[in-house]
């Protein structure tokens, strides 16, 4: 979840798009402000003529303008599962305890 929200900031798109996209480099259907792993490789390795806005500005573009979104996901997410775990902690115990004695306790873990 953490990755995801530093790859919408700075990438402008979710971890599993910017990943796993086949958009093409230039193409029409890019958005100016989206870039994937891709594209970021392609035009690492070859030169491309006439660009004005080079990858590097368009991360810190997209860092500036998302800087505040990408914070609070970075606090609120680790303190969610924090919640989450404190919450959840009466179930896990009750549910190790019907493991161990059902004699499953080394083969399943909770």
């Amino acid at each position: 979840m953490l990755l995801n929200a530093l790859s919408v900031g700075a990438a402008g798109l979710p971890l599993n798009q910017f990943l796993m996209s086949n958009e093409k480099v230039g193409s029409s259907n890019s958005s100016a402000n989206r870039i994937t792993l891709k594209e970021l490789l392609y035009r690492f390795n070859t030169v491309h003529s006439g660009s004005t806005f080079t990858e590097s500005q368009l991360v810190v573009n997209n860092i500036k303008k998302n800087w505040m979104s990408i914070a609070g996901q970075m606090i609120a997410i680790p303190i969610g599962f924090r919640i989450g775990k404190k919450l959840a902690r009466p179930a896990l115990t009750r549910t190790r305890a019907l493991l161990k004695q059902a004699g499953l306790k080394g083969t399943v873990t909770v």
